[in-house]
């Protein structure tokens, strides 16, 4: 095995310690601060002014007075000088500039590489394999980015050594390395509707070290935004490497996509898979797992048959995560050779989660499809064929010489990604004055110990002892590689940290170990970033206006928990305090603001895995150690959250109504659009005080409505909800808020849901499912209450769709139109007729809850549900109207029809007086849902894909984080192709 490590890093550093363009006759240091020898490690070596790219393509670059092979790379708006290192441990090589004539002389132990056009394609080639790619286009049909690759026989080293890039190049010199070996494998294509308006294919490094091409392709057609549809894919081979190079940046239409079938030309007949993580409570299997080559079936070890996932065998994508369904490395393999893809570098990837890598094998067993998402964003990658032998666990001597099972695919990844000289040397300051103790230190990205919770949280109470205690070179590199986009992702790029409160976690650690580098020349740059990396936490975690966090309610306490230690620690060392920040003060208060009242005290909103208590259920608010004037709340709108109705606050008369309807979802579960209610100052209709076990994650389990079919009864829709209009006053509060899906998934009929089930869906891509509930609150009705009238539309394909109510007590009775629970009477105005069920449920959890469930069955492509939520069992005379509800004398009415902004879509009358009323100009579907955060779950939630309309509130870099942004996200944000 030969793998090249090959590691481009920004030329604006993280750190500010980028290398500058100094005039070429100065030196350059590159250090190995390893404890292990590199050999042939191809790196950067510094960039090069634009008006001397001709003379260092000309000149002489000298390694400790001996000339070695360079090349220039234009790299998007840079040209570097590029060259070859081999260093034992802990040592340095100098690198000198010098006029005169170039070598092409390649080192020991590396083999040619070589570029050339045949037959109308591009080819790339070195010892191991040529690879086919498009030389032009002609019509409107896209070729792929690669059409296929050729294996070569497998050379010895003085084979490999003597191979020349003419002998690469010439179809003579080629076919006599080749020998009987002349199948192409695997296949690309394009999956898109896009028509091609141009390809234009530029070789942007040709040298003895690598060469390289840089395919941009631009479509015709409107994607909804100020971009021309493109895609921009860097293909990179070496010189003696056994992998192929890809970096790509692209925006074009939802499901576009290319891919690459590693199997057609040749019998692969299993997958090797590398995963990140074992499921929620399992443990992860840390080495490569051999796995079937067919599908169907079962296919995990804690998956049934309800869990099929298609033909998707694994999704791959650069950081850890808890889905044992994904991972970072798929190989095809026939028992000899591996054919596979390999993801790297979290801080290239930007919208990772739509760009992630999917695997698809089929029935017959003849497909590994690499499926290459191409919305938007951008990915870096690996394509690798080499001797199986060379990715299986193999059994090593370690040091002590006792023999260990090593996962040699940590290696190579590790090699090529993490620990290399071109990172070491162009990413971090590595250097201490008058402190040489210690050695380069860095987790291994993929390691399940990067978990930010319990080893993690573990080894962050031990940095607390250590914290302002002197550090050395390991600390000064650990802190830099943990703060590295590489490490987690950044939200920046707009990673999601599989939930929120995992990025809270983990950052505690670098934070604190930060302060060890007190003694540092550099320290400020240290203190900054631990700065502004809490910031941009937090900026994330908590929603303004409002403070709502995108964590449920439980998950946000926790991260406050977090500032609030971690602020001992920076108010002592780091010369800030978190705890004096808006962000964590509106926080704070949005814990109490939206609190509920039971039994005389006040209650934190119970949605999502908000740990029940003792026997109370939800915490209290002085559990948190919160307080305030509750009679001084009023409704008011959360962005993020959504909006909290009330009246009466802090008094026996309290009337709380709580509606979800903002898109931040960490933790939180089926509940778009479904509320938590109580009158007279304890609750009645309730979203259920559970957690993970048992977990009411079914959106039918919630007060909303809920969808399905007849083969798919129990189904969540998912999707991202938003408040779309708002309206209060002294007597009448409107509220609407709105959800989008294109499919519905598979869920059980009661609690607990199984934990990440994705499958099986129901797809309807073509006309997506919109639920829309409007909320009226009618404060100080004649006869002494507050009630509530709640109009639900829907429209999409033929559905079934069902009103859901549960209600605390032991009494369900249906009259006709009216259904009496304990201490409240529903009143059904539409539709007239309805299937009727019933669903009572209940749990020990916190005290235990028993709830009777009202389940109000239509179906249709089209429908709604007019209904008043009266808190008495004894309410005025309610009756339907044509365009509305009658409520004693209270006429409630919807106009389903509106057309112009001035026209009503609700109005409240009483007697002769408009007491209510919501315009239709009042409704925006493009509502601000405040300064919102990112959740796009990896595991355990899978609510669908984020909507362009959220896409486009989230894009935003805070102006003091862009220092710290990726060159990924700054180059995507920026937008390569405008119109």
């Amino acid at each position: 095995m030969n793998i090249t490590p090959c590691f481009r890093l920004a030329s604006l550093a993280i750190f500010g310690c980028s290398l500058f363009a100094p005039a070429l006759s100065a030196d350059w240091t590159i250090r190995n601060g390893f404890n292990f020898d590199v050999e042939n490690e191809i790196l950067r070596i510094t960039t090069v002014p634009d008006n001397r790219v001709d003379r260092v393509n000309d000149g002489t670059l000298l390694r400790d007075g001996q000339a070695v092979p360079h090349q220039v790379r234009r790299y998007w708006d840079e040209n570097q000088l590029w060259s070859v290192a081999s260093a034992p441990a802990e040592t340095s090589l100098q690198y000198t500039f010098q006029g005169g004539s170039s070598t092409t002389q390649l080192p020991e132990g590396l083999s040619a590489s070589a570029i050339f056009e045949e037959e109308g394609f591009l080819h790339l080639s070195n010892a191991y394999f040529t690879v086919r790619l498009p030389a032009s286009a002609s019509g409107s049909t896209p070729p792929a980015p690669i059409l296929g690759l050729l294996p070569h026989p497998d050379l010895t080293a003085e084979q490999r050594a003597g191979l020349t890039p003419d002998a690469l190049e010439n179809s003579t010199g080629l076919q006599e390395l080749r020998g009987e070996a002349t199948n192409w494998i695997g296949r690309g294509e394009w999956q898109t509707e896009l028509p091609l308006a141009k390809l234009e294919v530029d070789i942007t490094s040709e040298g003895p070290l690598f060469q390289e091409v840089l395919l941009t392709y631009l479509f015709e057609g409107d994607i909804g935004t100020d971009y021309q549809p493109f895609a921009q894919i860097r293909i990179r081979i070496f010189s003696g490497g056994e992998q192929l190079e890809i970096e790509e940046r692209f925006h074009m239409k939802r499901n576009d996509a290319w891919t690459f079938d590693l199997a057609p030309g040749w019998s692969p007949d299993e997958s090797l898979v590398q995963v990140h993580g074992g499921g929620a409570g399992q443990p992860a299997k840390s080495n490569m797992q051999e796995m079937t080559f067919t599908l169907p079936g079962k296919r995990w070890p804690h998956e049934d048959e309800i869990w099929k996932k298609g033909d998707r065998l694994i999704s791959l994508l650069p950081r850890w995560t808890q889905a044992y369904d994904d991972g970072w490395f798929y190989g095809a393999s026939d028992g000899q050779k591996v054919f596979g893809s390999l993801v790297a570098k979290a801080g290239k990837w930007v919208w990772p989660h739509e760009t992630k890598i999917n695997v698809h094998l089929n029935e017959q067993g003849n497909q590994a499809l690499l499926r290459l998402p191409t919305h938007r964003g951008s990915r870096f990658h690996y394509l690798l064929y080499m001797a199986k032998s060379d990715v299986e666990p193999a059994e090593r001597e370690d040091r002590r010489g006792r023999m260990r099972r090593t996962n040699q695919m940590d290696g190579i990844v590790q090699g090529l990604a993490m620990r290399n000289l071109d990172r070491f040397n162009n990413k971090f300051i590595t250097e201490w004055p008058g402190n040489d103790d210690g050695r380069f230190s860095a987790f291994f990205f993929y390691s399940q110990n990067i978990n930010p919770t319990g080893f993690w949280r573990q080894q962050a109470r031990q940095d607390a002892n250590r914290v302002g205690s002197k550090g050395n070179l390991g600390t000064l590199t650990w802190v830099q590689n943990m703060f590295h986009a590489d490490a987690f992702g950044s939200y920046l790029n707009m990673w999601s940290p599989l939930n929120p409160n995992f990025n809270t976690d983990f950052i505690q650690r670098p934070i604190m170990q930060a302060t060890r580098l007190k003694d540092h020349p550099d320290f400020e740059t240290f203190r900054k970033r631990a700065e502004i990396e809490l910031r941009k936490d937090m900026y994330y975690a908590i929603t303004l206006p409002g403070g709502a966090g995108q964590e449920c309610f439980g998950y946000l306490k926790h991260a406050l928990g977090i500032y609030e230690k971690l602020a001992e620690v920076t108010r002592e060392h780091l010369d800030f305090d978190p705890t004096e920040w808006p962000r964590y003060q509106a926080a704070r208060d949005f814990l109490y603001r939206t609190s509920y009242p039971k039994n005389g005290r006040r209650h934190i909103h119970p949605g999502g895995d908000t740990h029940p208590r003792g026997d109370r259920g939800s915490p209290t608010v002085g559990d948190y150690g919160l307080s305030g004037n509750a009679q001084e709340l009023e409704s008011e709108e959360f962005p993020g959250f959504g909006v909290v109705l009330r009246n009466h606050s802090g008094t026996d008369r309290e009337t709380y109504f709580a509606l979800k309807s903002g898109p931040n979802r960490g933790h939180f579960h089926g509940d778009q659009l479904s509320f938590h209610y109580a009158a007279h100052a304890n609750p009645l209709a309730v979203d259920h005080h559970v957690s993970f076990n048992p977990r009411a994650g079914q959106e039918h389990m919630h007060n909303r409505v809920s969808f399905g079919t007849e083969e798919m009864p129990w189904a969540n829709m998912d999707g991202y909800e938003r408040t779309i209009a708002f309206e209060t006053d002294e007597k009448v509060d409107i509220v609407m808020g709105q959800v989008e899906s294109n499919r519905l998934r598979e869920t059980k009929k009661m609690p607990p849901e199984r934990w990440n089930q994705e499958y099986p869906q129901i797809r309807f891509d073509d006309n997506p499912l919109t639920y829309r509930r409007t909320v009226v609150q009618v404060k100080d009705a004649p006869s002494g209450n507050d009630y509530f009238v709640i109009w639900d539309q829907f429209h999409g394909p033929e559905l079934k769709a069902t009103y859901n109510l549960h209600v605390l007590g032991d009494k369900l009775e249906r009259n006709g139109q009216t259904l009496n629970f304990n201490k409240l009477t529903t009143f059904v105005a539409y539709p007239e007729n309805f299937s009727f069920d019933t669903l009572p449920w209940s749990h020990e959890r916190g005290g235990g809850q028993t709830t009777q469930g009202a389940r109000l069955t239509v179906e249709g492509d089209q429908g709604e549900f007019i209904t008043v939520l009266y808190p008495d069992e004894n309410p005025p005379a309610m009756e339907s109207m044509a365009n509305g509800v009658k409520v004693g004398d209270d006429q409630i009415l919807f106009n389903r029809h509106p057309s112009n902004a001035s026209d009503a879509v609700v109005v409240v009358q009483r007697g002769k007086e408009t007491i209510g009323r919501l315009a239709y100009g009042d409704i925006d579907l493009n509502r601000s849902q405040g300064e919102i955060g990112l959740f796009i779950p990896d595991a355990g939630y899978p609510f669908g894909e984020i909507p362009d309309w959220l896409a486009e509130q989230r894009t935003g870099i805070p102006e003091y984080a862009r220092e710290i942004a990726t060159p990924a996200a700054l180059r995507w944000g920026q937008g390569a192709i405008t119109r």
